[in-house]
């Protein structure tokens, strides 16, 4: 298992339905609305290297949610679809206008903070890891949390805050893909010790 942080201020950003970009706040925020020019998105980068062809055993994001009144989650969550995504810009729409995976997942849950601020783990984020392993062996992966159209605005703490001990997370855990028996037969067998 491993559980990465973002390790810079431009490991995380937010975006403005109208495409401007945040990198130094200390609040990343998706928001939904009714609106996109009225939406946040928000993108966080880590630096995690898995082996093309994994199997995803578990996934998800762990953020510091910092008030019960932007507690409410109601976005997908997608990967940037690549071996290894740049990090943030100031660039207009640097975030939803990625190579996002097909596959996503929505988290919707009202309150998430109800008992308090602090730590909290979303859904899982197998499905989408595993399309982009699935095509490449990654060395960063950027995770994009993507609002929908309705109510809910949901803050949480970035590198920024505090010396990043509130910055998002990420843990996975995974196994490699292992050789077909006939590869490893031929290994055993000397199989390919003389080919040229």
């Amino acid at each position: 298992m491993a559980t990465v942080q973002v390790a810079a201020s431009t490991d995380d950003a937010d975006q403005y339905g109208t495409g401007g970009m945040a990198l130094t706040g200390t609040v990343i925020k998706t928001y939904a609305s009714g609106a996109d020019a009225s939406k946040y998105h928000g993108g966080y980068r880590f630096t995690l290297a898995i082996p093309k062809g994994a199997t995803i055993l578990t996934a998800f994001p762990s953020f510091y949610v910092y008030n019960t009144g932007f507690d409410d989650a109601n976005f997908d969550m997608y990967f940037e679809k690549g071996a290894s995504p740049a990090t943030f810009t100031t660039s207009a729409n640097n975030l939803t206008g990625r190579s996002l995976t097909t596959a996503s997942v929505a988290w919707v849950e009202n309150s998430v903070a109800a008992a308090g601020a602090g730590w909290f783990n979303g859904a899982s984020l197998v499905t989408p890891l595993q399309e982009v392993v699935n095509a490449y062996t990654t060395t960063t992966v950027v995770l994009i949390t993507k609002a929908k159209t309705g109510a809910g605005n949901f803050g949480v703490y970035a590198y920024d805050q505090a010396g990043n001990v509130s910055g998002a997370k990420l843990t996975v855990t995974y196994s490699e893909a292992t050789p077909s028996a006939w590869f490893t037969l031929q290994l055993i067998k000397g199989g390919f010790a003389n080919r040229k």
